[in-house]
């Protein structure tokens, strides 16, 4: 634990920008709102941004806070706290907001973290990245009051596949029984992540499971969505949180993805395994995550990179 470091790099800043990967997962969001809430007690002024709009699931957690866009804010930092996000490239046009010489404080827990920061806590041990800044919390005695133990517990939830994932460890569940003991509703946290879906939701979701396909003797399986799936089922990205785990929860399947379409002749894919390292497939794309969930963007049109994917899946 480097909690020493991490206040010794925020001792002499002022205002401090934070920011997490675009199209944010619950992970990025709490470690975000965690991190602002800790700096807060520092008495540092603080500026969130995203490259991406929050999704609607997640607003529960905002009330009075702000993560701005980048175009919300017409300037640049120097210091700046970058959560959740294992390349510098992945926080989009946040970037445009950092400075040349800037100190960024890199706080991740994806084992193919580029270590771009000019410190880095990193840690592929954890479940989550919110799992270390408790960590750096505890060690630095500061209140976990209700408010930052949901940002954490969302976070350490949200990652691990509801505590269904191999990264759910007896000090994870211990940790979120702590965030529970200072009055976090899990009941309202999760009716708010994974209750009461949008009619939109379901509608893309029939598209998807309906591009079901099995690979490789069918112990691969895959789902796409197209642009145009996105218009007919009037939904938007936020929509396809969780779709990919349809494929690896498949009796049998060893390997399940999910291919996007995010513009013409560019995908986004999400790779899910328990059987093999996802993450080097990712990775040889320009990607990167863990071993049993990564991702990658291709420049290619769809049918050629569900091509291009699947041909470096071996068994």
């Amino acid at each position: 634990m480097k909690e020493a470091d991490f206040v010794s790099w925020i001792e002499d800043k002022d205002e401090i920008l934070i920011n997490s990967h675009k199209d944010p997962n619950g992970d990025a969001i709490g470690s975000t709102l965690a991190i602002n809430k800790i700096l807060s007690n520092f008495k540092k002024n603080t500026f969130m941004v995203n490259h991406s709009l929050i999704p609607k699931r997640y607003s529960f957690l905002l009330q009075n806070l702000k993560i701005f866009l980048p175009k919300q804010l017409k300037r640049k930092f120097r210091d700046v706290i970058i959560v959740d996000c294992a390349d510098l490239t992945r926080i989009g046009d946040c970037l445009d907001l950092i400075e040349e010489d800037s100190n960024i404080l890199v706080i991740d827990h994806h084992k193919t973290n580029t270590l771009y920061g000019s410190l880095n806590i990193v840690n592929s041990k954890a479940a989550s990245t919110t799992e270390i800044i408790y960590d750096i919390a505890i060690a630095c005695k500061l209140t976990l009051n209700v408010e930052l133990a949901t940002f954490l517990y969302v976070g350490m939830l949200t990652d691990s596949g509801c505590f269904c994932h191999k990264n759910t460890t007896p000090d994870l569940l211990l940790k979120a029984s702590k965030c529970l003991e200072k009055g976090v509703n899990a009941h309202d946290v999760a009716k708010h992540l994974f209750k009461n879906i949008p009619k939109s939701q379901i509608n893309l979701l029939k598209l998807a499971l309906a591009s079901l396909t099995f690979f490789s003797a069918d112990r691969g399986a895959f789902i796409f969505l197209t642009l145009a799936d996105f218009k007919k089922a009037l939904a938007t990205v936020e929509d396809t949180e969780g779709f990919v785990d349809y494929t690896i929860n498949i009796e049998g399947v060893k390997v399940g993805l999910l291919f996007r379409e995010t513009e013409e002749g560019e995908v986004k894919v999400s790779l899910r395994s328990p059987y093999i390292d996802v993450s080097k497939i990712a990775k040889k794309f320009g990607g990167g995550g863990h071993k049993e969930a990564a991702g990658c963007n291709l420049k290619l049109p769809l049918k050629k990179a569900i091509e291009e994917v699947i041909s470096c899946i071996t068994f």
